[in-house]
């Protein structure tokens, strides 16, 4: 993995509290390089308190159950949750009722707004398909290095029916042939915000050398 330069193209998608970064990986079995808004409040929150990330999604799917500005009840199927991968005073705040009953404030926040997905690939039919398993995470592009005259024909036709973006050329060479469909998902899901805290973990392990034991 490895921080890389932003282009010039993103800078309409970053928005005040947020800094843009991009990074390439390995992610869900595929070679992609991300590119994200980093939530500078909930980062620095993260820092002083030496919390790094969540991404259990059964975790998450419970705390989006709990209001974040007053307790609420925790729902019967997450109260196995707590005390388990809940931390107090970071996760979330933990109170029981005097019957028992947990109740809780969910303290913990989105850490990253991913912005786009490039999916790198050597075919075209192993592309399309790992870009859809990306459906719904974030706006796609597909990079490959070469394509033959037949499967240019057919990634013509095929992005832009689902929406995906296509980049043919060496990788910080290829030239943009389509770009992506504009990313404007309908709801949050636990999944959404699983990818986004694998994204942030990823940055963290790239940015541990620049944290100073004050930032920390």
């Amino acid at each position: 993995m490895r921080l890389e330069t932003i282009s010039l193209q993103y800078a309409g998608s970053r928005v005040p509290g947020e800094d843009l970064f991009s990074h390439s990986g390995r992610i869900r079995s595929t070679n992609v390089t991300i590119t994200y808004a980093l939530v500078r409040d909930e980062h620095e929150r993260r820092l002083r308190s030496d919390f790094v990330s969540l991404t259990d999604e059964a975790s998450l799917a419970g705390l989006m159950e709990l209001p974040t500005d007053d307790l609420g009840p925790v729902p019967r199927r997450f109260r196995r949750m707590v005390g388990r991968t809940w931390i107090d005073d970071v996760v979330a705040v933990v109170v029981e009722d005097v019957d028992g009953t947990p109740w809780a404030t969910r303290l913990l926040a989105v850490p990253t707004r991913p912005v786009e997905v490039e999916i790198h690939a050597k075919r075209w039919r192993e592309g399309v398909n790992a870009a859809h398993h990306w459906n719904g995470f974030a706006s796609r592009v597909l990079q490959f290095d070469a394509l033959s005259d037949g499967e240019l024909a057919i990634a013509m036709t095929e992005v832009g029916y689902y929406g995906i973006g296509l980049k043919v050329g060496p990788a910080g060479a290829s030239r943009t042939l389509v770009g992506p469909s504009p990313f404007q998902p309908r709801l949050f899901t636990a999944a959404r915000w699983s990818f986004a805290e694998t994204v942030y973990d990823q940055f963290r392990q790239l940015t541990a050398g620049w944290l100073s034991p004050r930032s920390r």
